[in-house]
């Protein structure tokens, strides 16, 4: 059977407390956690987030409440108020976890929102200005 495996954004750098915080990277994460608080509400902090490529206390707010969140329902994840890049070289590994075991919240973002608004999820990388790029 034919399958299509849903695009995936990936960040280049980390984003959080400490990281480099690349702008495109940073408005990513932010634009991904408010799409993802407007079609999945309940779960996020009572902070206020934009979408400007700066990081931020309400960022790593957001981050924490959303990795906290999905914990709570199961999820492998580190509360680390930290993205980190999916470690996807050549092919999707759908178990979306790192070496160590730990789940990708990179990966959690995008499926989550893909789930709850994907036409949203699917322009999004022409909305942000994000080049597709070939796994090779």
């Amino acid at each position: 059977m034919a399958i299509m495996i849903p695009p995936m954004y990936n960040t280049e750098l980390p984003v959080g407390n400490s990281e480099p915080n690349n702008s495109s990277d940073v408005r990513l994460i932010q634009t991904l956690l408010l799409e993802i608080a407007r079609v999945k509400p309940g779960w996020q902090p009572s902070s206020q987030l934009t979408a400007d490529g700066l990081h931020s206390a309400a960022l790593s707010e957001w981050i924490g409440a959303f990795q906290s969140h999905l914990r709570s329902r199961g999820a492998p994840l580190v509360v680390d108020h930290k993205i980190h890049p999916m470690p996807v070289k050549h092919l999707i590994d759908f178990s979306a976890k790192f070496r160590n075991g730990v789940g990708s919240t990179l990966f959690a973002l995008n499926f989550n929102l893909r789930e709850g608004a994907k036409q949203v999820h699917q322009n999004l990388g022409t909305n942000l200005g994000i080049a597709e790029q070939a796994l090779g």
